[in-house]
């Protein structure tokens, strides 16, 4: 009889034993699923943040266009050394915003988790671009 108890017993621990185990198998997935959806909720973030990064520079750079072609019409009719420091300042306004394109460019390729790397960068760019830019407006007396 006692031995009858004991594997009673015994039977009865080891069941519950394997019954916590499965709940606590039960509760790690759900951990580990909770983890993933996190992660995937915070990439789309992430993502959604670089786009509209992406769009307001782009933006940006498109709103000084119209006014940029209105400068080198004015560059184009200066003349003598005046014309020559115009143009000289305009060709380093143009290589300033080829190297902002091409960053950009790299930004879109950029893995989202890697895309902050580039950002600071890109936003000293466009300001610096913005400066020579209004260097060269007040230069031929365009100032906004």
């Amino acid at each position: 009889m006692k031995r009858l108890i004991i594997y009673s017993v015994i039977a009865l621990v080891s069941i519950g034993l394997v019954a916590c185990s499965e709940k606590s198998e039960d509760n790690m997935q759900q951990a580990q699923e909770d983890v993933e959806e996190t992660v995937q909720s915070a990439q789309k973030e992430v993502n959604v943040q670089k786009e509209e990064f992406v769009n307001t520079i782009d933006e940006q750079l498109s709103a000084m266009e119209e006014e940029m072609d209105q400068v080198k019409q004015q560059i184009d009719e200066a003349t003598g050394d005046r014309k020559s420091e115009l143009e000289e300042k305009w060709e380093e306004l143009q290589d300033e915003k080829e190297q902002l394109e091409n960053d950009l460019d790299e930004l879109r390729a950029k893995a989202d988790e890697n895309w902050q790397d580039l950002k600071t960068n890109i936003d000293d760019q466009l300001e610096s671009i913005k400066d020579s830019f209004d260097e060269l407006k007040s230069d031929l007396d365009m100032d906004s």
